[in-house]
Parts: C-alpha cells; structure tokens; sequence
C-alpha cells in the first residue's frame, strides 16, 4: 500500500536512548526534543530528512540530523 507522510512535527518529546555496543553499555533519556521528519514516501526514492535537537540530564545537548537513503533499500556485498 502506497504512503507519503510530508511531515511528522515532534514537539518536547522524551527519547530512550541506549547503546549497548559499548565495553560499557550506555542510556540516557533524551527530553525536551523538538523537530520534523519530512518527506516520507514508499513510492519516491526521493531521502526523507531528519532535524531533532533536545537536552540530555541538566547540561547536555542533543542533535540528530541527517537524509534516509532509497525508502526499498537494496543489500550490497563488498569485498574485503
């Protein structure tokens, strides 16, 4: 089934953020966020943006942004 979402707005939203890679698993919580994901479609190959900003504890500062590649992405192998 078809979709094209022009804009999701985000308005002081809180974020469970981890990453457990680490040698030291990491989380925190991500509160305050503002920002847009804009131009999502499953029939464009046109990116979707993303632009976040929010606050982490009492000082921190937090900023996502960035362009999603193709919306059917493809698996490449590359040589080592």
């Amino acid at each position: 089934m078809p979709a094209d979402i022009a804009t999701i707005a985000i308005h002081d939203a809180t974020l469970d953020y981890s990453d457990l890679s680490l040698i030291l698993p990491f989380d925190t919580k991500i509160h305050s966020t503002n920002g847009t994901l804009r131009d999502l479609s499953t029939t464009s190959a046109a990116a979707a943006r993303l632009d976040l900003e929010g606050r982490v504890a009492q000082a921190g500062f937090f900023k996502a942004a960035g362009r999603s590649g193709s919306p059917t992405p493809s698996l490449r192998r590359t040589s080592p």
